[in-house]
């Protein structure tokens, strides 16, 4: 993926693209408890979860467009949720332990 972002950051300076803002994500909506249920599952720890009514602002469901990207850099790299929320989460493990050392 790092090698897919440099090659994005020079396209767009080659470019002349200049500051854009990009919807990335998937189209396919993600229930927020199975998103936990892989959280859980990588770092080996149970959410205490406390489930309450709908709040203001918050979304029944939400999914990412990422057309504008696409027609400006050509697809995306698909990468599944569970292998995203684990390089995700083993950055940020690797990340806090650096800020100790």
């Amino acid at each position: 993926m790092n090698s897919f972002l440099n090659d994005t950051k020079t396209y767009a300076k080659n470019k002349n693209i200049g500051y854009n803002i990009f919807n990335l994500g998937s189209s396919f909506p993600i229930e927020l408890k199975y998103f936990i249920r892989i959280i859980e599952k990588h770092t080996l720890k149970v959410a205490n979860k406390n489930f309450l009514e709908m709040q203001p602002g918050d979304m029944e469901s939400t999914f990412a467009d990422s057309q504008k990207f696409n027609n400006t850099f050509g697809k995306i790299p698909i990468t599944q949720i569970e292998n995203g929320l684990l390089k995700f989460i083993n950055w940020f493990i690797d990340y806090e332990e650096k800020k100790f050392y």
